[in-house]
């Protein structure tokens, strides 16, 4: 408004077109905000999964935990398993930070 009155510029002009810039702007928001959820969905999933899968595993081998901490193969994929777990449950939290 300020820069309209210096310039003598049309405010009818100016009002229409702040409008349709915010319009864009809140439509913007609600498809980035759906992103986030359908990015948390999708994370939340893939956890859910990866405990169901290991506890398949688990039932079918018995004791596939206490083999995995006795082995060096074992332990690099618990440390795997740990670092993926972290970071999903980073990205989770920090997912919000996309939707500014």
């Amino acid at each position: 408004m300020a820069i309209c009155s210096k310039h003598e510029a049309n405010y009818e002009k100016i009002i229409k077109k702040s409008k349709v810039i915010l319009k864009h702007y809140f439509e913007e928001k609600e498809r980035r905000k759906k992103a986030v959820n359908s990015g948390r969905s999708v994370i939340v999933i893939t956890l859910f999964m990866g405990l169901f899968t290991f506890n398949i595993l688990q039932s079918f081998s018995g004791n596939l935990l206490d083999s995995l901490k006795t082995t060096l193969v074992g332990n690099m994929l618990l440390g795997y398993f740990l670092i993926v777990l972290i970071y999903a449950t980073y990205k989770f939290i920090t997912l919000d930070k996309l939707n500014y």
